[in-house]
This record gives C-alpha cells, structure tokens and sequence, in this order.
C-alpha cells in the first residue's frame, strides 16, 4: 500500500500556508522574503495587516481584455520531458466578446544541456543569461506575456 495515498493532507497543508505568509509578510528567517528585495519590493505595496473585504460591484470596464496560459505534459522518459504551452487571450468590448484567441501550441524538449539551450534559442528572449534553467513556468510566461503585449497594441 502507497503510504502517500493514506496521509492526512491537512498537516502538509497547513506547513505549506503557513510558509507562504512568512514569506509574504517578510517573517521568514531562511529565504529572501518579498519584501526584503528592494527592486521588487519598491513596486509593490504589503499590507501591514492582511484583511478581508467584501467585494463590491463597479461599472462594467467599455474594453477589458484577459490572458491565461496552460501547459501539459506530452510525454515523460525520465530525463526528458516534451512539454507543450499555450496563452489564451479574450476580449470583451462594450460588454460583449469580440475576440477569443486560444494561441499556438509551442511544444519544447526539457532535460540535459543541449535541449536547454535549444530551449533558450527558442524562447527568443536577448535578456537571459546562457545559464538560465529552463522550465515549465518560464516556458508558459514567455508566451503569455508576447500574449500580453499584442493586447497592448492592439487596446484602443
């Protein structure tokens, strides 16, 4: 019997929360905290006390557009992984929807260094460093955010 299948998930859970507050409101001792990186930190505001407030509702937005990527995984030999990613984008304008674009899929092999670089040459990006690792994340947000800045070109 798989004793994984069996553990409670409210203690690994309950670690995993509490981690992630830590590391949001710069208690944590062992990890550069958010807001203990001052290049991010001075674009970001932390609240001193995290609250909760109702939602209220505004006046529909006359142009809003919205990105959302996705990933899976193809096949898996161990060492090397193909992998495939997509960013979707919407458009709502005068609260209808006048474009939905589901994007390509942009298949890519992850493990070893060759497939590395050739993953590095394919994202196209001058800005990173021979060395970068590459994985899934970096994958999905170079697409969304290319996704990202179309939407931008294209907004009225």
């Amino acid at each position: 019997m798989n004793p994984m299948a069996t553990a409670p998930l409210g203690g690994s859970m309950e670690r995993a929360a509490s981690r992630l507050a830590e590391l949001l409101n710069g208690s944590a001792t062992t990890f550069t905290t958010l807001s203990d990186m001052s290049a991010v930190a001075s674009m970001l505001e932390f609240e001193a006390t995290v609250t909760l407030r109702p939602l209220t509702r505004h006046p529909v937005a006359p142009d809003a557009w919205a990105v959302d990527g996705g990933q899976a995984m193809v096949a898996d030999a161990r060492c090397l992984q193909i992998m495939v990613t997509r960013a979707a984008r919407v458009r709502f304008h005068e609260g209808a929807c006048v474009l939905e674009e589901e994007g390509p899929l942009h298949a890519c092999l992850l493990g070893g260094d060759q497939e590395r670089r050739a993953a590095l040459d394919a994202l196209a990006l001058d800005l990173l460093a021979d060395d970068t690792s590459v994985d899934i994340n970096l994958l999905r947000d170079r697409w969304e955010w290319d996704a990202v800045a179309r939407c931008i070109e294209e907004a009225e």
